[in-house]
């Protein structure tokens, strides 16, 4: 299955039958389902579930887990049928399966997100995953014997330990305060952690398109006293920052946003001290003003 194009095609009731209208409708419904998918995702998921039914076929078994083969219940020992059958999936994709096309132990856990959603659309219960010891235990296990295997180029990469210090020496002693780009990825940094934010959410990049742009950014501004007005980026930029109290951020599209409305955030106006390194709200009124984006450019 390779992910398909969205396109919802307009039903024209007349000269159909009621079956024909009725199907018609369900295709539109089912791109709907998956455009509740996030673009970077569709793939991968499509390409878990291939695998999975490819896996319930080979198992001698179903899609939907119903069908359990002769046999198989005798040695389960302890095991629900279902658990039994996730694990066994997970190391079909991880052992290569008939054709040896191994993945990594982050893609499995991936591969078995994108099965889950068919079969929750399929009306299939997998909430028993989640919950599970014995699922836990194994993707725990994969991915200890995956970073010890010798001559592993991927596990053996060092990773540099992302902490508060080391964020706080790039603010202060790294970045520039007289450089405009400086201070965008300066803004971008206490986004990111002020917000757990994926880097598409917030910045402009060539594989999705929700970024954060001005017209998403509000501030809620006391123009009048004991009366907030929320005014949008573009227009606040010449206003004093001594009116700010409030911003609120857009964010028009997230892998946990699964109706696809947007979510906002907002952080009101902090007191700088030795606990709050830093208020987004003030700062990223100061980067706006300097920035002097448009409605539609990124902000």
């Amino acid at each position: 299955m390779v992910a398909p194009q969205l396109v919802v095609v307009p039903v024209v009731t007349c000269g159909l039958t009621p079956s024909q209208i009725f199907l018609a409708h369900l295709s539109n419904a089912h791109v709907h389902m998956w455009g509740s998918v996030a673009v970077s995702s569709r793939q991968t998921y499509a390409t878990g579930w291939n695998r999975w039914c490819e896996f319930a076929v080979v198992m001698g078994s179903s899609f939907d887990m119903r069908v359990i083969p002769d046999g198989v219940m005798a040695v389960l020992d302890g095991l629900s049928w279902r658990e039994a059958f996730v694990i066994a999936f997970l190391s079909y994709l991880r052992d290569g399966g008939d054709d040896h096309r191994m993945v990594e132990p982050s893609t499995v856990s991936n591969y078995l997100s994108g099965a889950r959603f068919f079969l929750k659309n399929h009306n299939v219960d997998t909430s028993f995953v989640e919950g599970s010891e014995a699922i836990a235990t194994v993707k725990r296990g994969m991915l200890l014997a995956f970073r010890a295997a010798d001559g592993n180029k991927v596990a053996d990469r060092v990773t540099l330990p992302f902490t508060l210090d080391l964020i706080g020496q790039c603010l202060t002693c790294v970045l520039s305060r007289y450089s405009l780009m400086d201070r965008f990825t300066a803004m971008a940094i206490k986004l990111g952690i002020g917000c757990l934010f994926r880097k598409g959410e917030y910045i402009k990049t060539k594989t999705a398109d929700h970024h954060l742009r001005a017209r998403d950014i509000w501030f809620g501004m006391e123009l009048v006293p004991g009366s907030i007005t929320f005014v949008v980026a573009y227009l606040a930029r010449d206003l004093a920052v001594s009116l700010l109290r409030e911003v609120i951020i857009f964010v028009r599209s997230a892998k946990n946003d699964f109706e696809g409305v947007g979510n906002k955030i907002s952080f009101k106006v902090r007191a700088v001290t030795t606990d709050v390194p830093f208020c987004i709200a003030t700062d990223m009124f100061v980067f706006n003003a300097e920035a002097r984006a448009l409605a539609s450019q990124p902000c």
